[in-house]
């Protein structure tokens, strides 16, 4: 039996409906609208129009995941270990990849314990600069991104300095652990044994 269609159908009257909306949204990929389009971006006119699968303006994202500050600090999955080694997000993605080069190699390989610490030393130190650098306020230590042992060794540090100039308070941030390997927040329950 041959279809028909029906010439009394009008898609621009019937294609808000709640079942079409359903159907439309099904065969769109899952980070359709994720990122801003490159066109509207440098502020050309994108051809695609409002049928282009990138958002054009902060209005038509509809991801709500914001790297800024994190991105490119982990292993993406895809290239862990057990991975496929296909990541879809591509040149995208928040997390680094091969292609990001030394960085992604420090993370990945580091096999002696030698160059894991020297890894370690080189984080610890640039967290300790930026305190430096850019102090959140007086006796204001902030240790988020520090390893555990880093943050154990810094807060020695901080107690030689406070007895030797007379400082009753310091204020240390740790965090909560969101960053963590282990989800939990591990500086801050070493610094608290301790």
């Amino acid at each position: 039996m041959p279809t028909v269609s029906c010439r009394f159908y009008n898609a621009s009257v019937y294609g808000a409906t709640p079942a079409a909306e359903d159907k439309e949204n099904a065969s769109k990929p899952r980070n359709f609208k994720s990122r801003i389009c490159r066109h509207y971006q440098s502020g050309k006119v994108c051809h695609m129009g409002p049928r282009c699968g990138f958002a054009h303006g902060e209005h038509e994202l509809t991801t709500k995941f914001k790297a800024e500050g994190k991105r490119k600090t982990r292993i993406c999955v895809s290239f862990a270990p057990g991975g496929d080694g296909n990541c879809q997000e591509g040149s995208f993605c928040h997390f680094l990849h091969p292609s990001d080069g030394p960085v992604f190699a420090k993370r990945r390989f580091c096999t002696t314990q030698e160059a894991l610490d020297k890894l370690e030393n080189g984080i610890n130190a640039m967290v300790r600069q930026w305190n430096k650098t850019w102090p959140k306020g007086p006796n204001y230590f902030d240790m988020h991104w520090m390893t555990t042992r880093g943050a154990q060794d810094y807060a020695a540090g901080i107690i030689i300095w406070m007895q030797r100039t007379n400082q009753k308070t310091a204020y240390l941030e740790t965090g909560r652990g969101n960053h963590s390997t282990c989800g939990f927040a591990a500086i801050r329950t070493l610094l608290l044994a301790k």
